[in-house]
């Protein structure tokens, strides 16, 4: 029961949220497994690649929709990913969807010490915000400087 619900859901979505559904679905295994067997850089050029493939920056309102409407495609797809994703591949991929689509997306990184417990986050922002409504921690994190940012 549930799976048709999903798949109603999906289906009940305009186009372009199921065709950025589907990138993020298959890109998600891609930055998950990048990142474990060939490391950041390798896996960073990699998507480097795929988002250069980028079309004319978006104008108007859309520019205001489109980077939310991305960014909640991409934490869908993770959601139902087949591998279980974290904050680095989940970012990658929608720091690279973002890029496709003719936004210039920040990938930052920064860290805390909660408990005496090193964390370290990434996250993407545009223009200094941060795009995951759902990740009101990266507030918490401390930003690396500059170099802990991908433009």
């Amino acid at each position: 029961m549930r799976s048709v619900t999903r798949i109603k859901n999906f289906l009940g979505r305009s186009a372009e949220e199921r065709r950025l559904m589907i990138e993020a679905l298959v890109l998600l295994p891609v930055a998950r497994l990048g990142l474990a067997l060939c490391g950041f850089t390798l896996t960073r050029a990699l998507f480097e690649q795929v988002s250069r493939i980028g079309r004319r920056p978006v104008t108007g309102s859309r520019a205001d929709d489109l980077p939310r409407v991305i960014t909640h495609c991409v934490h869908a797809a993770a959601r139902h990913a087949v591998c279980g994703t974290r904050c680095l591949p989940r970012s990658l991929v929608l720091w690279a969807l973002l890029r496709r689509q003719g936004f210039s997306p920040a990938l930052r990184f920064g860290a805390r010490n909660t408990d005496g417990r090193f964390e370290a986050h990434a996250w993407v922002e545009i223009g200094g915000t941060v795009l995951d409504p759902a990740d009101g921690g990266a507030r918490t994190f401390v930003p690396f400087p500059s170099v802990g940012v991908l433009s």
